[in-house]
């Protein structure tokens, strides 16, 4: 599938679109009694799962916000998982283009979700600062984890 463009050959684009999501985990501690400006700071993890095909992705998005003095007055740890409609994924570059899509289709949402998390509980004007994530850094697992899938762990009674 691929298009001549001016005599070159051109890949076709890739394609993502979330089609939903769901909270997995929420962890949340406020215990700011006073009043006053606080510092935050944020961090974030990002996995991406592809079908055998390459025509389905889930993307779990763990953000972590907290109080950059203590980090245990206040903090906020939040698990999105989405999942993705994927078309024109056909090599590691346009993988790594996919999964960039995936996190700034994903991240919107985690936001909401952390600023009305925040404002709930009584810290208001917490916006989440969006990380930038950048294709040059992305590297996928030599897929170890796929060879564990499928194999049952017993644990002993």
């Amino acid at each position: 599938n691929r298009i001549r463009k001016r005599g070159k050959e051109v890949p076709p684009m890739v394609e993502v679109v979330l089609d939903d999501y769901r909270i997995k985990s929420i962890d949340m501690r406020n215990d700011i009694a006073d009043d006053g400006i606080l510092s935050m700071t944020n961090t974030f993890e990002f996995k991406v799962s592809y079908s055998r095909e390459d025509s389905r992705a889930v993307a779990e998005l763990t953000e972590h916000v907290s109080d950059k003095e203590t980090g245990d007055r206040f903090y906020i740890s939040l698990t999105i998982e989405g999942i993705f409609s994927v078309s024109g994924v056909n090599g590691l570059e346009s993988k790594k283009e996919a999964h960039v899509r995936c996190y700034d289709q994903i991240f919107p949402y985690a936001g909401q979700i952390i600023s009305q998390l925040a404002s709930n509980s009584g810290i208001s004007g917490l916006i989440l600062k969006k990380i930038p994530m950048k294709e040059s850094s992305i590297n996928f697992s030599n897929g170890a984890q796929e060879k564990h899938e499928g194999k049952m762990i017993r644990f002993p009674q």
